[in-house]
């Protein structure tokens, strides 16, 4: 304050705060009118207030409290730019003295995780000869709203294989299958040879965007084949009469397998 007339303004933040960009932003502030020349003007009905939004020292007009209260700043979610601070300021003009004070916080905005997702949870059967597809569509860059992040196209997706059980690396994956970085979300995979019931795979997805890494993985569980099994099961030992009814017992499985 650099005179005893103009108006006191204080924000309730600290001075310098750091937020994601998923969060809002709220203040409160308060103003003490302390003009001494006319006891009438003391109310802050006398003074006008005007929240402002400056980056690099620049007002941001795009960016306005939605706020009806003059005292409190809000600002919705994802309107902030990822590594970038903002001076969040509160200026109390007097309208008969033009007397003025501010006071200003600084928010800094600090990027948060990639989250790699693989559709069909944890792990999934797959037939033992049959192409199959994973799908890592619904992966994203929390940086990004809800509405942005599915369609983000700077998302890189890469996959590799590992048996379960086999420590030696050298021992490729019977998967053919495109292990380079690339922008689609969903590979297919295709077994070279019909895989063992005995083995199982690991399938790992590594999500990359700028410096940032999120990784997960599935876990793959062959299946014989996706045939229907049907038994019969007969009652008669020997040699039946021409006349005689005849019954039998029949079973019938399925094997349904995610492919």
């Amino acid at each position: 304050v650099t005179n005893s007339s103009a108006p006191v303004v204080n924000i309730f933040s600290p001075i310098v705060t750091s937020l994601k960009p998923s969060d809002t932003v709220v203040l409160d502030a308060s103003v003490a009118n302390t003009d001494c020349a006319s006891s009438a003007d003391t109310s802050i009905s006398a003074l006008n207030l005007e929240w402002s939004v400056l980056q690099n020292n620049v007002h941001v007009s795009r960016l306005v409290s939605s706020s009806v209260d003059p005292l409190k700043f809000y600002l919705g979610a994802y309107l902030l730019t990822v590594g970038e601070q903002y001076q969040i300021r509160l200026t109390a003009t007097h309208r008969r003295t033009l007397l003025s004070s501010q006071s200003t916080v600084t928010v800094l905005i600090t990027p948060t995780n990639l989250v790699a997702t693989i559709s069909g949870g944890a792990s999934r059967t797959i037939s033992a000869t049959k192409l199959f597809t994973l799908d890592a569509a619904r992966s994203y860059d929390s940086n990004l709203s809800p509405t942005a992040r599915y369609n983000d196209i700077l998302l890189r997706f890469q996959w590799t294989c590992q048996i379960v059980g086999v420590s030696n690396t050298s021992i490729p994956c019977p998967f053919r299958f495109d292990s380079s970085i690339r922008s689609r979300a969903s590979i297919s995979i295709t077994p070279v040879s019909p895989l063992s019931v005995d083995s199982s795979y690991i399938m790992s997805l590594s999500l990359t965007k700028d410096t940032r890494l999120s990784q997960t993985s599935i876990l793959l569980v062959p299946q014989v084949s996706d045939a229907c099994f049907i038994g019969l099961v007969s009652p008669y030992t020997s040699v039946i009469n021409v006349n005689q009814k005849v019954k039998f017992t029949a079973t019938v499985r399925a094997s349904v397998l995610s492919t």
